[in-house]
């Protein structure tokens, strides 16, 4: 047994470790194209009718190629930092005989957005103008081959005896020792198939909306004109996923001969992350086999059947491709009815104009949001330390149906103290609705889980908005004809913030077969060192009716009643009880030089909130905490003059929260540098360039302790040449 490392983390210390690591690179392609036609037709000379449409299509593809390796916790020794919230310097664990993944992914959907509107304007009187607005928009992302939208499969070698993530340095350093250095670890030629799993997404969001408006020029001593409407509009989110998967991780049950060696390309690493700090060390992998995702999915579909006879999930609405059937549905249908009224007013106060604004807004929405989701029928062992659910097309139909209303009142005041002083104060409470992953019915069971726990997630369609009441007041200084000065105060008091919180339940009788007396009677035959290829013999020899597939490559042992219930760790939303927020103040300058053409823009923004996340507190407590509160600032150099336009541009921004629940994560600080230069050659006709971070900054973030890295993400810079022309 190894030893114990060093400053093992207290008793009462956080301390997270890690269960896998890898280097990914990742090629992008993106199409877009985009297409807008407007017409008009005044009537009469009070009446005027537009029509307009709008096309976009956003076509993505990504192709990423990642190497790393599994953390099964056994036999580990590890070093830490102090607490209370402790990080790891280096994590090892031994493993005998372990695999060295080299994978590959492929994401490709395309997104297309279609909207036309009709807009009919009448100046009925000269105080009087009313306005009908009708649009019907609809967007949907749908996948581009015939593969799905997102899939991976994996290749695997058996050389593994000691693996190492060192976590000292901005890059963590993945390292192992090979169990066979005379073979060649390698060598291509050793690589054979394991898992694969092929994900097929839809999504369709349709918007028709309603709305009549007016504005009435009242031209009274207290009102000087009246804003009113009503509308109606219907969002309707409707989506569509299933999956295939093959759990074959282990690959012990392929060959490597299978594979022909000319399909991989080796990649070198440490220089992809060059200039970032780490990945100078000899430690480091030093490289990963890419391969052509399409040419291999291909292959292993003729030798395997990984897309027609795949262990998990189906083809058949879909033959001949690795689309998987999409067997989950989820809808939500939000009616809202509104209506609105604003009431301007400018005065004099104390000799100095002034300005006020006063109004409020009903909202009253109906949500319908019914699902249709697949239920596991059993689980499976393949005897290494994967562990799925298994499904026969049984599914659950859930619906849920409710309503809200919000009243929203607004008030506007700004007063010029003198020609070139102004002042601004503001109050408005608004509302947003949650996150459509949050609203999402039905329970979703993630098909892999593992030697303790199984994981999950449901959304819950009842949550209602979350409201801000808002504060602003600022102050403006107008030094010259194109600078000024300006400080703000702002303060927002949320209240029905979404946090999210897990919950531990069993699911439709499903067990754990990797648990139990018929696992306990295995162990103490075999031991803890059995192979996944001894313990599905053991099984065959001893319990055959545990056994699917038997004598084939996705033979598997199924949970049996005798296995104890299998837990899930289902992830929900939850809603805060508190009333907070965020305040900051904002500084910000503008200064041109003379009639030069050269300006400079600064500003800075210090926000803060009481909803923080406490890095301290066990991953079992509850916390609600608002995510991407931080400071920024911005300095702009800039030059427009004579039809030539140039502009630098400094962007910081200082570390935030990205993400809580048990896990929360944090972007670091970052900076970046952009630069564009146009010119207009002619009326209509404008050349441009543009640099967009240009001293190729690296984004990096990480968990409750930096050590604890999340992503580190070297950055080069974007650049793009072309001409607009306007006629």
């Amino acid at each position: 047994m190894p030893g114990q490392g060093e400053n093992r983390p207290g008793d009462t210390d956080v301390y997270e470790v890690p269960q896998n690591g890898d280097y990914a690179l990742t090629d992008f392609k993106r199409e877009r194209i985009n297409g807008q036609l407007t017409l008009q037709y005044d009537i009469t000379d009070d009446l005027r009718l537009t029509a307009d449409g709008v096309y976009a299509s956003n076509e993505v593809e990504t192709n990423t190629s990642s190497a790393g390796v599994w953390f099964n916790h056994g036999a580990t020794i590890s070093a830490w930092t102090d607490g209370p919230v402790a990080g790891p310097r280096y994590y090892t664990e031994f493993l005998g005989n372990s695999d060295l993944s080299y994978s590959g992914s492929l994401a490709a959907s395309k997104n297309e957005n279609i909207s036309l509107g009709l807009n009919l304007n009448w100046q009925a009187s000269d105080r009087l103008n009313l306005e009908l607005d009708f649009h019907d928009s609809t967007a949907e992302s749908k996948p581009t081959n015939d593969y799905g939208t997102s899939m991976s499969l994996g290749t695997t070698v058996f050389s593994v005896a000691e693996q190492t993530i060192n976590f000292e340095n901005d890059l963590p350093i993945i390292s192992y020792v090979s169990n066979s250095p005379d073979v060649g670890d390698l060598d291509a030629a050793l690589r054979e198939q394991s898992g694969s799993t092929f994900t097929n997404n839809y999504m369709k969001s349709a918007v028709q909306q309603l709305q009549f408006n007016g504005s009435y020029e009242v031209d009274r001593d207290i009102i000087d004109s009246v804003d009113f409407g009503v509308g109606w509009l219907e969002n309707s989110v409707r989506s569509e996923s299933g999956f295939i998967q093959t759990d074959s991780w282990g690959g012990e049950n392929r060959e490597p001969g299978d594979i022909p060696d000319d399909i991989f390309e080796w990649v070198t690493l440490p220089d992809k992350f060059e200039g970032v700090s780490g990945a100078d060390d000899p430690n480091m992998l030093q490289g990963l086999y890419r391969f052509d995702f399409v040419e291999l999915a291909d292959l292993a579909e003729s030798l395997y059947g990984i897309c027609s006879a795949p262990w998990n999930g189906s083809t058949s609405d879909n033959p001949g491709t690795c689309l998987a059937n999409r067997t989950d549905t989820r809808q939500i249908t939000e009616e809202t009815f509104s209506a609105y009224m604003q009431f301007n007013n400018s005065f004099n106060l104390f000799g100095a104009p002034s300005n006020l604004t006063v109004g409020a807004r009903y909202e009253h929405t109906d949500v319908v949001a019914p699902a249709e989701v697949q239920v596991p029928s059993g689980t499976s062992w393949t005897g290494n330390n994967e562990f799925f659910l298994t499904f026969d097309g049984t599914t659950e139909i859930t619906d849920f149906d409710g309503s809200y209303g919000f009243f929203l009142p607004s008030v506007d005041f700004d007063v010029d103290v003198t020609d070139n002083m102004k002042l601004r104060a503001s109050y408005s409470k608004t509302m947003a609705r949650q996150r459509y992953n949050d609203l999402a019915p039905g329970l979703n069971l993630d098909p892999l889980f593992r030697a303790v726990s199984g994981t999950g997630n449901s959304g819950d369609p009842s949550l209602k908005p979350f409201t801000s009441k808002n504060f602003d007041v600022s102050a403006e200084w107008y030094y010259g004809d194109s600078s000024y000065v300006s400080v703000g105060y702002f303060k927002k008091d949320i209240e029905g913030f979404i946090g999210q919180d897990v919950f531990t339940e069993s699911y439709y009788g499903l067990t754990h077969p990797g648990q139990g007396p018929v696992h306990s009677e295995m162990r103490a035959a075999l031991g803890s060192a059995a192979t996944a290829a001894q313990i599905l013999d053991w099984y065959e020899a001893n319990y055959p009716n545990l056994v699917v597939n038997a004598g084939t490559p996705s033979r598997a042992i199924i949970g049996s009643p005798s296995d104890p219930a299998l837990p899930f760790e289902i992830t929900t939303p939850v809603v805060s009880d508190r009333t907070d927020g965020f305040e900051g103040l904002e500084v910000a300058l503008q200064h041109t030089f003379g009639d030069s053409g050269f300006g400079v823009i600064a500003n800075y923004t210090h926000a803060t909130t009481d909803l923080t996340y406490d890095n301290t507190q066990s991953f079992r407590v509850l916390q609600i905490a608002l995510p991407g509160v931080s400071d920024s600032a911005n300095l702009v150099g800039f030059y427009d003059k004579n039809g030539l336009q140039a502009r630098v541009a400094w962007n910081w921004r200082e570390k935030f929260l990205s993400g809580s629940g048990r896990n929360p994560f944090y972007i670091e600080d970052y900076e970046q540098v952009d630069a564009n230069i146009s010119y207009e050659v002619r009326d209509g006709l404008t050349i441009f360039a543009e640099g967009i971070d240009i001293t190729g900054t690296d984004r990096r973030g990480h968990r409750r302790h930096k050590n604890n890295t999340f992503f580190m993400n070297p950055q080069k810079g974007r650049y793009a040449v072309g001409a607009r022309y306007k006629f």
